[in-house]
């Protein structure tokens, strides 16, 4: 995902022309297991998108249940007291915290 960020009503880009990439941005204050297999695509390690991504949600659930679920499926499992797809989701919504405290740290 790449975005153009905008201040008082000027429109900031970045290098090429993009102003963020923000799923390699490093997740903030990675505990160690965290960044036990999870390196990204692109080569690095520590990237959001293995950690905030439908793809990295659905390995967290896999690697924790030891069963397949799509992400939709892991959010209805957790309306119906399923405490793996609830964990993960709380485990998400985590990261998605820490990751948006970097985000606004940077800007």
């Amino acid at each position: 995902m790449t975005c153009d960020v905008t201040f008082d009503r000027d429109l900031w880009r970045g290098s090429n022309r993009l102003a963020v990439a923000w799923r390699h941005t490093p997740l903030g204050w990675p505990a160690l297991y965290e960044l036990d297999d999870r390196d990204c695509w692109c080569g690095q390690t520590g990237c959001l998108e293995p950690f905030i991504s439908a793809n990295g949600v659905e390995a967290d659930y896999r690697a924790s249940a030891l069963a397949a679920l799509t992400v939709d499926e892991i959010i209805s499992s957790a309306t119906k007291i399923d405490m793996v797809a609830q964990t993960v989701l709380q485990v998400l919504h985590d990261h998605i915290g820490r990751a948006t405290v970097v985000l606004i740290s940077l800007l």
